[in-house]
């Protein structure tokens, strides 16, 4: 019965379909699950299994974020809260520019019952991908994160999935450079190969924004406007993702 139940993607996720009449359609139930799964909706569960480098590379991106932001910002990773139809979507990285209450932060779906209002959409969303998920990272950012949630800017960063030699090459691996200079934006679309960075900024009431393609390298860094946030843009240094590559 259970393998009828369990399904393994490509993309290194475990599907949970729940049998039909025990769908956990409370808010409650929601709230309780989003705090041990990546997505949920009343009738399925997804748990994403996410390697311990990209888990390094999460950390030192939400560091330079909340570096970036200073007090009273908000810089979370793994966190549901934007919902798309009956279902709920979680960032690799989110990034807030005003730090919601205790009760919101513990409830991010917010709940009737106890008066809270829910957290909402960040102002910028956030996924780290290798080249096997890229494709689903960047069609939840197109599809759904754009398309329910119109002010809040995107971003993606792709890079190796195997810290390999071939890697190092790609990304000049070796000390780092400083001060970082800013990488070329990419002409004729997105990069075919590893590491680069797209960004979006909010689709507001308009049209879906066209992404900036950057290949990024060690000693790069690159600028991402962030609506909302403080004057400057984000300055994402490429040296720190490549410090999970080290040996």
């Amino acid at each position: 019965m259970m393998s009828s139940i369990l399904k393994k993607n490509a993309e290194g996720c475990v599907h949970i379909k729940v049998p039909s009449g025990m769908e956990q359609r409370s808010s409650n139930a929601l709230q309780r699950l989003l705090g041990v799964m990546p997505e949920v909706s009343p009738e399925r569960l997804m748990i994403k299994f996410d390697s311990g480098l990209k888990e390094e590379i999460h950390d030192h991106i939400k560091d330079a974020l909340r570096a970036w932001g200073g007090p009273g910002t908000w810089t979370v990773g793994n966190f549901g809260n934007v919902r798309v139809g009956p279902n709920e979507r979680r960032s690799d990285v989110s990034f807030f520019r005003n730090k919601p209450a205790a009760p919101q932060r513990a409830f991010p779906l917010g709940s009737a019952a106890k008066g809270i209002a829910p957290v909402g959409a960040p102002i910028l969303w956030l996924e780290v991908a290798f080249p096997g998920d890229r494709d689903a990272a960047l069609y939840k950012i197109t599809h759904e994160v754009q398309i329910n949630d119109p002010n809040c800017a995107t971003a993606i960063v792709v890079v190796p999935d195997e810290p390999t030699q071939t890697a190092r090459d790609r990304m000049a691996y070796g000390a780092p450079a400083a001060p970082t200079i800013p990488a070329p934006a990419v002409v004729g679309g997105r990069p075919r190969s590893g590491a680069y960075v797209g960004y979006w900024p909010p689709r507001s009431n308009g049209p879906p924004p066209n992404a900036t393609w950057v290949k990024v390298r060690r000693g790069q860094h690159v600028d991402i406007p962030i609506p909302g946030g403080p004057p400057h843009s984000f300055q994402l240094d490429f040296d720190l993702i490549v410090r999970a590559y080290r040996p």
